[in-house]
């Protein structure tokens, strides 16, 4: 008998993992069994309930916040990096074609990397 699509059990349902830091899951199973809800259930929920348009401003802030985490206002730290004579000649041009300098462009490829969101030069947001 096939589940039912709402459940979200069925073959073409997409397997989400998910990685939470210790003291996060004992909270989240402990809320769990505490209201005798079943974990991926619940998660489902929540998905949904944070899809429609209609969540209260102070939770939509509180969510925003959570996911955006706090700036990175620390001291940088100085990187030396060799590249072969023709990386650096790719990387001059592509810098010199965004009009950001080779440093600029190499931190923004970093950046873009690691957040998985693009970068964009002040030339790119004018």
């Amino acid at each position: 008998m096939p589940r039912d699509a709402k459940i979200g059990a069925t073959r073409s349902s997409y397997v989400y993992t998910l990685r939470l830091p210790d003291d996060l899951q004992e909270q989240w199973l402990s809320y769990c069994r505490r209201n005798d809800k079943k974990a991926a259930a619940t998660l489902r929920a929540l998905m949904r309930y944070l899809l429609q348009d209609n969540m209260p401003h102070e939770v939509q802030r509180w969510v925003t916040e959570q996911v955006e985490g706090q700036p990175d206002d620390g001291p940088k730290h100085r990187m030396e990096i060799r590249f072969t004579p023709t990386e650096y000649q790719s990387i001059t041009a592509r810098s010199e074609a965004e009009c950001c300098s080779p440093q600029r462009w190499v931190i923004n490829c970093v950046r873009a990397s690691l957040t998985h969101e693009p970068q964009f030069t002040l030339e790119a947001t004018k």
